[in-house]
This record gives C-alpha cells, structure tokens and sequence, in this order.
C-alpha cells in the first residue's frame, strides 16, 4: 500500500477588493506571519510550517461562491516519488 502524506502549501484566489479583510483576519485576528506582500499576493504562514498563498484578482476572474469549492489546491506526497501533483483542469 502507498503512503501518502499531505503537503504543508495551499493558495486561495480572492477578490482585490478583499484584501484588507483577508489581511485582518489572518495576521490580526489568527496570528499568523506575513511572511510576503505584494499588491496581487500574499504569503501567511500558519502554525509554523503550514504556508498559506492568498491571490488576489479582479472579481471579473474569481470564482463564484459556488465554484469556489471546486478551487482547492492540495500537495500531496508519496513513498514512491517526491513530486507535487497540480491537476491542469477540472474534469
């Protein structure tokens, strides 16, 4: 049987508009690092070794509340090879 362990990076794309709430909440209000900042993305770190991608777009290219379910990004790893798994699309 394959061992499989998850890997410790996600990424969100969230509205530009949402950027100062998106900041409150994870550096003031969980407490997690700013570790980068830019205009069109951030950089969270989360509990030490979870790092957290926020991008931000125009709400003309952001997903809607029901296609954002659809919008995870998983690193996900196995005994066999090291290698990061990024579906180029959804099925």
């Amino acid at each position: 049987m394959a061992l499989v362990t998850l890997g410790n990076h996600a990424a969100v794309v969230v509205s530009l508009t949402e950027q100062d709430a998106v900041r409150r909440f994870y550096r003031d209000v969980l407490g997690c690092a700013l570790t980068r900042s830019a205009n069109d993305k951030d950089d969270f770190v989360l509990g030490g070794d979870f790092y957290l991608a926020v991008v931000y777009a125009d709400e003309a290219v952001t997903l809607g509340k029901e296609d954002f379910l659809k919008a995870t990004y998983l690193e996900a790893y196995s005994e066999f090879r090291l290698k990061k798994y990024r579906p180029t699309a959804a099925r």
